[in-house]
């Protein structure tokens, strides 16, 4: 590629100029969306965020500052800006109430300064269409290999080769709450991080949570990276769709299946054809997938896989109080406790005991904007749903900054593979 400099793209018309320093080298965009995603790794819910989300939250702070500093005539779009201050004052919000409520940890405080820094930053780096192109395959290819390995350890393991022989080595963290989540994560041949393990048959098999700190949360983003695969059109896009389908299955998880064939679903009746018969037929191969996976759930008694043993499980029964007691503290306080006020918030229906009403409107205006306010909207929806799921019922992701830096992930139009030029088809512009 050559080194002339990108030229800058408005959004309707209207750009804020930042710092012009430097010649563009068109070769440094795609690096920095590729070095924004090793740096997302560093940030909750990754398990290494749960010792580096400061260090990884500033760093990602600093490449928006050598963006802005290295690129000549850098723009940031509007919208991006826009949601990027919605973010902001959102958890504003949370952090004043939170502090008047009687937090005293200084919990708000923190999470404001670094899912703040984390949105802008974000704003800043992915408005750039290369930068944000460049992260959101990098997102997909790491997806897509990750399951690869994933598949080719459980082969290993189903063929009689012993855990203790594919072991490599462990990843160790510490912090606040490595003891809940577990101070070290074992890696498996060729490079499968495992949660833990669980007995199927007599043989040790891994939860596979890859970089995430927990199953759960691994198999949602997961299921992001196949639907983004899906929409983005990327290269090599069925095998990527096909592995990270599986790897999510891998994960071992209660909502892997479901968020599988949601994603399934989507790419179903995402494709031209007879909308009426594939409707029939989904609803036919719905129905014996459905039933095969209700007996298969059945028949695993395991107390992690078995939907039957799940429900008498800790892990069930935790989230079902802590949903109980949110939603009954939320009737009798609308405003609510505060977040980090209380210990039930173990998913976004829980905390809305913290939340209050106030905060939950907040949450779904935040939604709205990052899905309805930039082009192709309903694609943007269908991506975020397994996240917005799993948050809903499974797992506190409300102050995770991946999160947030995902929905600033743009999507490249449909037309386009590795070029960054807009096309003016998407109804609020071209997105750049």
């Amino acid at each position: 590629m050559s080194g002339a400099a990108l030229t800058p793209r408005k959004y309707n018309g209207f750009v804020i100029p930042l710092l012009d320093a430097g010649q563009l080298n068109a070769a440094a965009a795609p690096l920095m969306g590729v070095l924004l995603f090793l740096l997302s790794t560093l940030i909750r819910p990754s398990r290494l965020g749960e010792q580096y989300t400061f260090p990884g939250t500033l760093m990602i702070a600093g490449l928006a500052v050598a963006y802005a500093l290295y690129f000549r005539r850098t723009t940031i779009s509007v919208p991006r800006l826009m949601l990027a201050a919605a973010i902001s004052f959102y958890w504003l919000y949370l952090m004043v109430y939170s502090m008047l409520a009687g937090n005293a940890d200084g919990s708000p405080v923190k999470s404001l300064a670094l899912i703040s820094l984390t949105a802008f930053a974000a704003a800043i780096l992915t408005s750039s269409a290369r930068i944000a192109n460049a992260f959101l395959k990098s997102i997909i290819y790491t997806c897509a290999a990750l399951s690869l390995s994933s598949i080719i350890t459980m082969a290993l393991l189903y063929a009689g080769v012993g855990f203790e022989r594919l072991h490599i080595f462990d990843i160790r963290i510490s912090g606040p709450n490595a003891v809940f989540y577990g101070q070290f994560g074992q890696v498996l041949f060729p490079f499968t991080i495992c949660y833990d393990r669980v007995g199927i048959g007599g043989a040790g098999i891994p939860r596979i949570a890859h970089w995430f700190r927990e199953v759960g949360i691994t198999q949602a983003f997961f299921a992001w990276a196949a639907l983004a695969a899906f929409f983005s059109d990327t290269k090599y896009r069925k095998a990527a769709i096909i592995l990270i389908l599986v790897g999510t299955v891998l994960t071992l998880s209660t909502l892997a299946p479901f968020n599988v064939a949601f994603c399934l679903l989507v790419m179903f009746l995402g494709r031209s054809g007879q909308i009426g018969r594939k409707l029939l037929l989904l609803l036919v191969v719905g129905t014996v997938l459905g039933l095969g996976l209700y007996f298969l759930f059945l028949a695993v008694s395991d107390t992690y896989l078995g939907l039957g043993q799940k429900l008498a499980s800790a892990s069930f029964s935790d989230r079902q109080r802590g949903v109980q007691d949110g939603l009954a503290f939320l009737l009798a306080h609308p405003f609510g406790a505060g977040f980090y006020n209380s210990t039930s918030a173990i998913n976004l229906v829980a905390a809305l005991g913290e939340l209050g009403l106030p905060g939950a409107l907040g949450f779904v205006g935040v939604l709205a904007y990052a899905i309805w306010g930039f082009p192709r909207p309903w694609a943007r929806a269908a991506m975020l749903t397994p996240v917005l799921t799993t948050m809903l019922f499974s797992e506190p992701l409300l102050d995770a900054g991946y999160f947030y830096l995902l929905l600033f992930c743009a999507l490249p139009p449909p037309s386009l593979r590795s070029r960054a030029e807009p096309v003016k088809t998407a109804p609020f512009g071209p997105e750049s």
